[in-house]
């Protein structure tokens, strides 16, 4: 990437900073702004979790000020019904579409929240004619998960090796209780 295109991309990235609350359109300084913001965020060369980074990276700092963090998880519906993107699948009803997101939220003992460490989203697929899902089970994406597994686009399903270490995780998280 050229100086240039690294200056544009951290300028965008501070435009959208100053002003978190508002939609792209109106962070941005024009229309020429708001084009190239656009296009960087439908670049195929980034994804979401390169972009999560330096967040992340932010967030581990601010955890290394404790001794103690909780590391607080939950899974929440990205309903978008009735809008046409691509990529979306069923949520808790077929007819719904949608994606998941599973955060990893840190916060201090006293609650003081530091930041997000850690996300996986996905979109399910629908149901077969035999009232099925096709492809792996979410439970075994979790635990794949615990085992380094990250779930790019590129990545395909997770391997043994992965699951395998995820399951070690679980079991010496049992085996703490």
């Amino acid at each position: 990437m050229t100086s240039a295109a690294t200056t544009a991309r951290s300028y965008c990235w501070s435009r959208l900073a100053e002003r978190p609350t508002a939609s792209i359109p109106g962070a941005c300084n024009g229309w020429a702004e708001t084009q190239a913001a656009y296009r960087f965020l439908t670049s195929e060369e980034y994804d979401w979790l390169d972009i999560l980074e330096p967040h992340r990276q932010c967030t581990q700092a601010r955890m290394a000020e404790y001794p103690v963090v909780l590391c607080l998880q939950d899974t929440t519906e990205l309903n978008c019904h009735g809008q046409g993107i691509a990529g979306l699948g069923p949520l808790s009803y077929e007819a719904q579409r949608g994606m998941y997101l599973h955060p990893t939220y840190v916060v201090s003992p006293a609650r003081e929240p530091l930041g997000v460490l850690d996300a996986w989203m996905w979109a399910r697929e629908p149901k077969g004619p035999d009232g099925k899902r096709p492809g792996i089970k979410e439970s075994v994406r979790l635990i794949a998960r615990l085992g380094g597994f990250l779930g790019r686009k590129g990545d395909g399903e997770p391997g043994v090796k992965t699951i395998w270490l995820g399951l070690q995780r679980v079991m010496d998280f049992a085996a703490g209780i």
